[in-house]
């Protein structure tokens, strides 16, 4: 069985506050006095820990103050506070030393203190101010650490201060694993690089680093949480398969003594016999459970993953039990064959189920939530929008009138023009659409007189009366022109006045 090395990072963004990403959050979890950590609590044990607080190893709010003072650095706006680490190796490699959950084995010793020399290799020395080693949970294997990195940060002025920049520090540890590793993007794939590195020289040259999603295949939604419930269904296999292996090599101790004892009496062999078969019986049923428990809570993920159990939560009639939600497009059929499938998921099965199921309503409402500013951005542009064509239709129009036209100044310039006879509403308006869409429907308006001008030189003078006539009778029916007249005249025009070249006089 192939044993791993593994990193998950996430940044520390406030000191205060309950909330993920909060220093105090993680003191409370520390301290078990969140939901979460009292729903992880199976066992009385107390942790491996250790913090720069003198006023205790979990109080990690004060660990950070004390760091600070410690550094003499400062916090930069908007930046990281800290990073918080799960560091992490296969539970069986613990195990072979003793019980992963018990703190004098001298590997889990070895993996904490070997997690804090690996932060602190890239981080700086001293940039660690908190990590532990939860040892009351059903999971093993993994070591909290909390660290600050301190750089220095340099001013034009040639003055510089002592800041706490993580952005820094993972920056300097990819670039050093770009030169072993030139494909690594991330800092996050750098520090799983450097980590499963760092334990092949100095915990065990088997431990492989975790494989990327390229090559899994692996949804990236909570793949840790799913990495979690793989590893504690392999556990709970590998136990059970050593019990019935156990059992089964007694049974056949057992089998072997009733062959020697055959010559003492067939009344007592023939009971033996049967009790033997009952036991045989027994053990088959409860293999079968145990292997008819594991393939429900494989494919009790599977549906969660595809989305036919829509969400994990405390069920409203028994809330100390958790109940699946099902998708409304299913059929009958495949409803009674989940509930089947939910009645056999295992109860770990189950509360891992139930956190993702929290982190992605929380994921969907945020969804929900660019949605809506998304539509507010659309209705502000359709508006926008509506504005400027209202003020094209009502500009070019007025050019049709020629209560607007567009010409060269005595400056040589082009510009608009106002009719004299306007009311100061309607000049009001007009000069509002000249600042907005001025340009285009003057460049228009050039294009097009230049283009009329050229065509009513081709026309006969009876064509450019019943032209004229025609433009007139369409503005003041406010439609489209529709000139069909006879000969070589055009058909479907606008126009308006202007100055330049031949004109309708209009």
């Amino acid at each position: 069985m192939s044993i791993y090395a593994a990193i998950r990072a996430a940044g520390l963004k406030t000191l205060a506050g309950n909330g993920k990403g909060g220093i105090q959050a993680a003191e409370r979890h520390a301290k078990r006095l969140d939901p979460v950590s009292q729903k992880r609590h199976v066992r009385d044990s107390d942790p491996i820990a250790w913090s720069k607080a003198e006023s205790g190893a979990l109080d990690y709010v004060e660990a950070f103050r004390a760091h600070k003072r410690e550094t003499g650095a400062g916090e930069r706006k908007g930046a990281d506070l800290g990073l918080e680490f799960k560091v992490i190796v296969s539970p069986e490699w613990l195990a072979e030393s003793g019980d992963p959950h018990d703190a004098s084995n001298p590997r889990v010793q070895q993996l904490v203190a070997e997690a804090k020399a690996w932060a602190e290799s890239w981080g700086g020395e001293g940039a660690v101010w908190g990590l532990r080693y939860d040892t009351d949970e059903r999971g093993s294997g993994v070591v909290d650490v909390f660290m600050s990195p301190v750089r220095e940060q340099r001013h034009k002025s040639g003055k510089s201060k002592k800041v706490i920049s993580c952005r820094k520090a993972k920056q300097e540890l990819l670039e050093a694993e770009r030169a072993l590793e030139p494909d690594l993007r991330t800092s996050g794939a750098a520090m799983q690089s450097s980590w499963a590195r760092w334990t092949q020289k100095r915990l065990d040259h088997r431990l492989e680093r975790g494989k990327p999603k390229i090559e899994t295949g692996a949804e990236h939604e909570n793949a840790d949480l799913y990495a979690r419930i793989a590893t504690q269904k392999e556990a709970d296999l590998l136990r059970e398969r050593a019990r019935l292996l156990t059992e089964e090599y007694a049974l056949e101790n057992w089998e072997a003594e009733l062959w020697d004892r055959e010559t003492r009496g067939h009344v007592e062999l023939e009971w033996e016999y049967q009790e033997l078969a009952q036991r045989k019986a027994a053990q088959a049923e409860r293999e079968r459970q145990f292997m008819a428990v594991r393939e429900g809570s494989k494919k009790a993920v599977a549906a969660f993953r595809s989305g036919e159990i829509t969400t994990v939560e405390p069920s409203p009639k028994n809330p100390e039990k958790l109940a699946g939600r099902l998708a409304r497009n299913l059929s009958d059929e495949r409803r009674e064959e989940l509930r089947a499938i939910w009645r056999l998921t295992s109860e770990t099965t189950r509360k891992l189920l139930a956190e993702m199921s929290a982190e992605r309503l929380a994921m969907q409402q945020r969804e929900a939530a660019l949605r809506d500013q998304e539509a507010v951005f659309q209705a502000a542009k359709d508006e926008v929008l509506r504005g400027l064509r209202d003020d094209f239709d009502t500009l070019k129009m007025a050019w049709a009138r020629n209560e607007a036209t567009y010409s060269v100044s005595t400056a040589g310039n082009w510009r608009w023009w106002l009719d004299d006879g306007l009311t100061v509403d309607r000049r009001n308006r007009l000069q509002d659409c000249i600042k907005t869409v001025g340009g285009l429907v003057g460049w228009m308006a050039r294009r097009f007189e230049d283009t009329m001008n050229m065509v009513v030189r081709y026309m006969s003078k009876p064509a450019q009366a019943e032209f004229k006539s025609e433009w007139i009778d369409a503005l003041d029916r406010d439609e489209d022109l529709a000139w069909d007249g006879p000969g070589d005249g055009p058909n479907g025009v606008f126009g308006g006045g202007g100055g330049g070249g031949p004109s309708l006089d209009m």
